[in-house]
This record gives structure tokens, sequence and C-alpha cells, in this order.
């Protein structure tokens, strides 16, 4: 970046006037005339001779796109076919036409053509192949914005298509995943985030040892750390080694201290330059008294984090214990760590001086690309369109159907289907005999008058009961589909219910929870806004939300005693949850929600654009919702009970798989996986 900043800003002949050091006060400030871009010698006459374009951000200037000003020439028509780039187009004069085509049609054969005119703007999103086409009565000029940014030499090959190139200069008429970090880069000056992220030096830890204090290394430190070295029986190198490093290096460093001033711990490390999203520690130390107390790693973590580093590497032999604090750092973060044995070939150190086989461990990806980068290891998935539980919050569009399509069976009408797609949900009246009701409540006084006084304020693992937070009152039974000869298990799993699941789900669906949530008069407490799929998907391991809830009321639901809101229409948006989850969180969900509830702004503009509606009814009716659907309850202080049982059904092919944002599966009686019995036409 400062590179491009000399290059353009500072001699920009656009300056009127600016102190002495503008430039440095605004190193990623950049501002060109055509002239400098002529100079930068960034202006490219296609080999064809019907386009120029003029490249005035280019990938060295480090925005992570590129920006062009292109010109098609009058009369002239380009085929275009960019494979390995998306690019977003601005008509700002001249007329023309774009044509949509197949990649093996040709021109003429197309799909559709629109007209081009000052203000029309088109995205091609999805390596579009197109012709435009500049009418002969003048040139046709566009802004492009490119990603990944272009290097500023490519041209298109006979199909159309740039090559993309990376850091590495390498030109890639295709590329793999592999291939994305060198392609797609952050702009320098976010690459850290948009705030204060690096931890600051001097950074105070408290170790069960004592009082540490992390800062940056001085000349002064380089000694020392040889000494450490010496002591820690690491490689024997010189002492000029370490003072070069706390030198000229010193950023990529840390060393830790006593306040007394007594060195116990540092790092030696440095970004390779080419590939500088990886942080390659070279050497590791701790003083004997020191270890044991996560010295180390709270080291590399504050470094990682100053560096905004995606990796970390380090390499060891067998007997070291870098090993294990790698694969520490990699818990820590939710991410896995790579081995790669015998990088080093033996043939590189003199016979003279052989070295043992090192191993190179690769911890990541890190950070908040953590989610989407991870490969499939425990507790973090890859490729999920429904990414929650970083820092993000934010709606992202829902990319699955809602009444999915193939089902032949007709419960219900056509008019409550388009209803439940339009709305997420849809209220069924008088479904449940008023005798089948009465059963169930009867036999559900009775199980609760049996349980002996719950302990506290617990949730019970055994006898699946979850209590009021801080109270003994129960507040929910979970698995109640499971409780043998039980009327509530048998309206749970007839045909009744199942039926209406079967038919918006278009398959055969199972049990992924079933539960009565009391909702006790006076006592009950209320449930914070959120959807059930963002929890299922991060904590269960629902692949996509093929899945709906049925609700029979077994009490009248009014607003006095707290009856279900809901925001119609929120079920087409996923709300991403920002908080990173630690551990098994469900154990405290389940009784008020903190990780998996979605930002007060998101809830907010949701509830503005569609309204919040209470799901009032009488005892018999049946709700039934979509579980990407934004719904809350308050709590009830009427005299009145408000007991509902809630039947959450998931399609057969939807089965959990491993949780996409959680480190454990919440267990069996909360998240069927296991103990699963198929409603089906044809299911036994």
């Amino acid at each position: 970046m400062a590179s491009a900043a000399t290059a353009s800003s500072s001699t920009s002949s656009s300056l009127i006037r600016g102190e002495p050091d503008w430039s440095q006060k605004a190193p990623h400030f950049v501002i060109r005339t055509l002239d400098d871009v002529r100079a930068l010698g960034a202006v490219k006459q296609a080999r064809t001779q019907t386009w120029e374009s003029r490249r005035y951000l280019r990938r060295v200037d480090g925005f992570g796109f590129s920006f062009h000003q292109t010109l098609l020439k009058a009369g002239s028509s380009t085929r275009i076919h960019y494979k390995n780039h998306v690019e977003a187009v601005l008509v700002t004069s001249g007329y023309g036409e774009l044509e949509l085509l197949q990649p093996h049609q040709t021109e003429g054969e197309g799909f559709a053509v629109f007209k081009l005119e000052p203000g029309s703007f088109y995205g091609l999103g999805g390596q579009e192949c197109h012709v435009v086409r500049a009418y002969p009565d003048g040139d046709l000029c566009v802004s492009c914005a490119f990603n990944p940014p272009v290097d500023g030499s490519e041209d298109h090959n006979a199909e159309g298509v740039y090559p993309a190139i990376g850091a590495d200069g390498v030109p890639r008429y295709a590329f793999a995943a592999a291939d994305v970090p060198r392609l797609f880069r952050p702009p320098e000056s976010l690459k850290g985030g948009s705030g204060e992220t690096k931890p600051a030096l001097p950074l105070t830890l408290q170790t069960k040892l004592g009082t540490v204090v992390l800062s940056l290394p001085s000349s002064e430190d380089g000694a020392n750390m040889w000494s450490l070295a010496q002591g820690a029986g690491l490689d024997s190198n010189s002492a000029y080694c370490y003072i070069i490093h706390c030198m000229y290096f010193a950023d990529t460093c840390i060393v830790a201290k006593t306040p007394a001033g007594r060195m116990v711990g540092f790092v030696l490390g440095f970004l390779p330059p080419t590939d500088p999203d990886t942080y390659f520690a070279w050497q590791i130390a701790v003083d004997s008294d020191f270890r044991r107390c996560r010295l180390a790693l709270s080291m590399l973590e504050a470094l990682r984090q100053r560096l905004a580093a995606r990796y970390v590497a380090a390499s060891a032999t067998a007997a070291s214990a870098t090993p294990a604090l790698m694969a520490c750092l990699a818990a820590e973060n939710d991410t896995k760590m790579e081995k790669k044995i015998g990088w080093l070939p033996e043939d590189l150190f003199p016979a003279t001086s052989p070295a043992p086989p090192e191993t190179l461990c690769v911890v990541g990806p890190l950070g908040v690309e953590k989610a989407d980068k991870a490969g499939p290891t425990t507790g973090i998935r890859q490729a999920s369109p429904y990414a929650t539980r970083g820092v993000q919050s934010g709606a992202v569009l829902r990319v699955h159907p809602v009444v999915w399509p193939g089902n032949s069976s007709k419960p219900l009408s056509q008019a409550l289907l388009n209803a439940y797609e339009e709305q997420g949900f849809c209220i069924l009246r008088a479904v449940v005999p008023p005798q089948q009701i009465e059963a169930s409540r009867k036999f559900l006084e009775e199980l609760v008058g049996s349980i002996n006084e719950p302990s506290r304020s617990r949730v019970d693992s055994d006898c699946r009961l979850v209590t009021e937070a801080g109270s003994s009152a129960l507040r929910s039974i979970f698995a109640v589909h499971e409780d043998a000869d039980s009327p509530i298990a048998e309206l749970a799993t007839s045909p009744l219910i199942t039926q209406f699941a079967r038919q918006i789900l278009a398959d055969d669906v199972y049990i992924h929870q079933s539960r009565v949530n009391l909702q006790s008069a006076f006592k009950g407490a209320g449930f914070s806004w959120h959807s059930d799929f963002e929890t299922w998907h991060a904590e269960d391991g629902m692949p996509c939300p093929r899945s709906a809830s049925v609700v029979v009321y077994l009490d009248k639901n009014v607003e006095s005693n707290g009856a279900l809101m809901v925001v119609p229409g929120s079920h087409k948006s996923f709300l991403r949850c920002p908080g990173r989850q630690e551990g098994a969180n469900w154990e405290k969900s389940l009784q008020s929600q903190t990780y998996g509830t979605p930002a007060d702004e998101d809830i907010l503009a949701l509830a503005n654009k569609h309204g919040i509606q209470h799901c009032a009814g009488e005892a018999g009716d049946v709700l039934i919702f979509d579980s990407n659907l934004l719904h809350a309850s308050c709590g009830n202080r009427s005299p009145w009970h408000r007991r509902n049982l809630f039947v959450a059904f998931n399609s057969w092919e939807n089965r959990l798989q491993s949780p996409f944002y959680a480190q454990v599966p919440r267990p069996e009686h909360v998240a069927h996986r296991d103990r699963i019995a198929r409603f089906g036409a044809d299911a036994a």
C-alpha cells in the first residue's frame, strides 16, 4: 500500500495544497487523474482494438478490489466470459446492448438481450458469458469493479476470459479452493478489523504463578532471550540472531517479563513474504518456573491477533512440546491443526550437522473467517449459507424453500399453504378433540405432581426436566413423545399431527424435539426473540431449515398469559447471532437464552418491516410455524396456565450432522439423532 500511495497520491496533479507529510497522514488514500494512470502504465489496449481499459485501482493498491473505466469503441462487439472474477458495471455514457448467452452459443443466439444507457447497471456474479455491443453513434463508457482485483496487465483470451493473478504474480485461468486466499484479500486498512483489534501492549496477564507482562522486544532484550533459549534447551543460535530480531523484527516477536523485569518467555517469528496471512513461530521459549500456566499459548494468541494472522505455523521435532501447544491453540479457536511430517528435506542440512526430522504444524483458519474456511472437523463445519455465532450480526437471505415441492398429501388447503409460505406460520382451529386435550392435561398434571420437588434451578439430563432460572418451578419437560402409553405421546406421534409436517416438508419426517412448555400461572418466564433453526443449525447440526414445529394448545393462549409472538415473514431472512459460544451452551439456554439471540437492531428492523402478531387460540387449536420464524413470548403473570405441546419435525433427508458452530452436540433428549422413528406413508 505504501508503494501505491507513493506512486500516485503524493505526485498527483490533483493536489491544490497540502502539508509536506500529507501522504503519511493518509497512507491509504488514493487520488489519480487519467494522466497519473497512464504514467503508472495502467491503461490497457485490447489486442482486438475494440476497447481501452483504464485501471485506476489495481491489486497492488490493496483495496481488495480493482476499479476501471473502460471505453468500448463505437460499433464494436466484445465477447466476455469472466470465469475467474465477479464484476459490477455502471454505464456512464453512450448506448449499447448486452446479450447473455451460454458458452457454446455464438453471438445472436443468446437467451436474453438488454439495452444499455447512461445509468444502467449490471452485475456479473455467476461467471455469466455475455456480449457487449456499443452502438455505432459513439463509444460506450462504463465504470467497473472487479473481484479478485486485476493486476493491470490482463487481457481477454479467445474465450473472453481474464486470468486471475494473485500476489505471487502467477496467472490462473482456473483456480482451486486452495488458491482463494492468494487471490481474494481484504483491504489492507481493514485487514485487522474496522477498529483497534490488536491487543494493546504492554499486556498484563494474571497467571497462577503471578503477574506477567507481554510486550514487544527491544534490542536490549536480545541477550536475555539468548540466555533463556539456552536454558530451555532450544537450538543453539548466536546472541547476534536474537539482537537482530529485536532490532528489525520486533513487531512480529513478543517477550514476557515479570513486573521486576525478569524475562520468563518469548516468541520469535515472522510473516513469510510469499504467505503474509501466516505467522511462522520460529522459536518459542518459556522459563521452567512458568510452564503449565498457559504463557506460551497467551503469547501466540496475542501475536496472531496483533498481526491478524489467519494461520499460525511452527516446526518441531517429535520430542518437542510445540505440537501439543499448537493443538491447544487450535482448540482454543475452534479450528483445526494440520501436520506436515518431514517438510524440510534432510539434504538441505550439511552432512556435518544433520538435523532430526521436523514436523510443520499449521493451525487455522483463525479469526472471523474460520467458520467459512474451516474443513469438516469436529465443532466447525464448512460452507454453510447460514453462518452464525461469530462477530457478525445482520440478516442473510434464506436460500431454501419454505413449502417444499413434491408432496401429494393435502391436509392443508392451498390457501393455508400460501399463508404459511408468506407468513411462516398458520393456525388451525379446533383440530384436536376436547376429550383428547382433557386427557393430555390430566396426564400432565399427574406427571408434574408425581415429580419430587426438583432441585432448585436445574437442567436434569436424566429426567428431562428444566426449571425456571433461579426457581424450582418447572419450565419445560422434554422428549414427551417417548413417554410410553401417555396421551401426550400418542398425540405427538399421531397422523393427525405428523401429516402437516409431511406435507410442508415434502418428505417423511421424524421428531427432532418434543417438549411441553408449562408457562405456569403467576410464575412462567418468557422466551427471548430467536429462531429455532439458528440453534438447531449451530448446536445440533441441522443442515438446512427443512423443518417445522407443530404446537398443540393444551390451554387457552391469549396475550395476558404470554401467547406466542411472531414476526410474520421473518422466516425468509436468516438472522446471524453474534457471540462465540463456549462449551455446552444448552444447559443455560433452556432456562434463559444468551447465545443464539439476534442483535436488537436486527429484530427491530424485521419487526418494523413486518409487524408483530400474537398467536392467540383456544385449547385444541394447532399452530404450525417454520423453524426459521422469529418468535418470542412474554412471561405469564396471569392466573391462567398456558401449557403447550411443541413437536418439532425434521425432514428425513435433513437428519442431523455434527454441529456447525458448536464444539459438542446437545444431548439426545433435546435434539434427537439416534432414537428416531420415521413417519411417512410407507414408513414402518
